[in-house]
This record gives structure tokens, sequence and C-alpha cells, in this order.
């Protein structure tokens, strides 16, 4: 008997293996401001949200208007280059095993709608989901008012409804949902800084077929 009917997933490091291109961005602007750059272990450390603290961590911004202009130039240059990423390996058999017992799956993100929608088309999943639901702002601040207007068009009991991310503000979102949560440790933050969190702690995608 399938364990779930519905799964929310998290986009960026989650199923967008991203974290190359991110890191590369965020180092080209560490270097133009004559800061060190940051390898992927210390990048996956001390990534967080809101975007606007994990800026001001990195000494990039200092103020609301620094942090602006520097996310801004970030998605800018990502827009130009996120073709060149690719799907985290797995991640189309879970989508395409569990629709085939019967479940369902949708997106929630901190990226921007338009964006979201656009790059979900460019990989060519958008028909495996029921819906594709980003942010309205480009701040990278919280996705928890989203996930709760994704809830209410979703027609499932919430323990039926499993949260798939790669960081404690997925499993934020989850806890504020009221739904199950599983982190895979193959995006933005690091394996022992998602063990904070009473989430399923995986390493592949492939090890979520055990729980679905």
């Amino acid at each position: 008997m399938r364990q779930f009917d519905h799964i929310i997933w998290d986009w960026n490091g989650t199923i967008i293996d991203d974290l190359p291109l991110t890191i590369s961005i965020m180092n080209a602007q560490l270097v133009k401001s004559a800061r060190p750059p940051m390898s992927v272990d210390e990048y996956r450390g001390c990534f967080a949200f809101p975007l606007r603290d994990f800026y001001a961590r990195t000494g990039l911004a200092s103020s609301d208007e620094e942090f602006m202009e520097r996310n801004l130039a970030f998605l800018t240059e990502y827009a130009k280059k996120r073709g060149e990423c690719a799907l985290h390996h797995g991640v189309t058999r879970v989508l395409d095993t569990f629709t085939g017992s019967g479940g369902t799956h949708s997106i929630l993100s901190a990226y921007p709608q338009n964006e979201l929608t656009s790059i979900v088309k460019l990989f060519g999943i958008d028909s495996k989901f029921k819906h594709i639901n980003g942010v309205n702002n480009f701040e990278g601040s919280s996705k928890i008012d989203e996930g709760h207007a994704l809830l209410s068009m979703l027609d499932y009991k919430t323990s039926k409804i499993l949260f798939v991310g790669d960081t404690l503000h997925d499993y934020e979102v989850a806890c504020s949902l009221g739904v199950q949560c599983a982190l895979i440790a193959k995006g933005h933050q690091s394996k022992e800084k998602l063990s904070g969190a009473k989430a399923l702690l995986l390493d592949s995608h492939e090890e979520l077929l055990s729980y679905l």
C-alpha cells in the first residue's frame, strides 16, 4: 500500500542540481568584491534562508539595498546559465515511479514564479506536476505562505503528503504545513547541517523509493 498520495518538491538543489552554478556565481561576486571564494563545503555549511542573512554572512551585503542589488545580479547571471544544469540523478525515476503507483506531484519553490515556470518547462518535466508554485518576489525570504496556498489547492490529507527538499527551510515549511518531510543531502546544505531537523534524511533520490 502506498504510504503517500502526493509529494511536494522543492526545486533548486532538490530536483535541479544547480549547486555548481550557484557557487560559481557567488564566488565571482566574492572575488569582484576582493573577498576569498568559498569551497563547496564552506558554501553548504553556511547557506540558509532568508537569503538576506546569507549574503550578510558572506560579507557581500551589509544593507537591504546592497542585498537587493547583489541578489538581482545573481538571478540575472543564473538565468543566463541555468540551462547548463542537470536534473539530479534518479529524480526522474522517482517522479515516474510514484506517478505510476497513482501518486501525484507539485513543486513549491522560493524561486520567482515566472522564472520557475519557464525553467521547469525548459527541462521538459512540467507535465509531471499538478501545481508549480514559486514566490512573487526576488528576495528569497520564505515560501511558507505559498506553501499554505498550495496546500489549500490539494485534495489530500496532510498525513498523506510528503515534502521533499534540501534545506532546513524546507523542513520549516513542512512543519508549518503539518506534513512529513524528507531532506536529501545532495543540494545546498550539508548533511551535518540537515541533521538538525527531525526529518527523514537521505543521501540520494533513489532512497526515497523505499519510503513512498
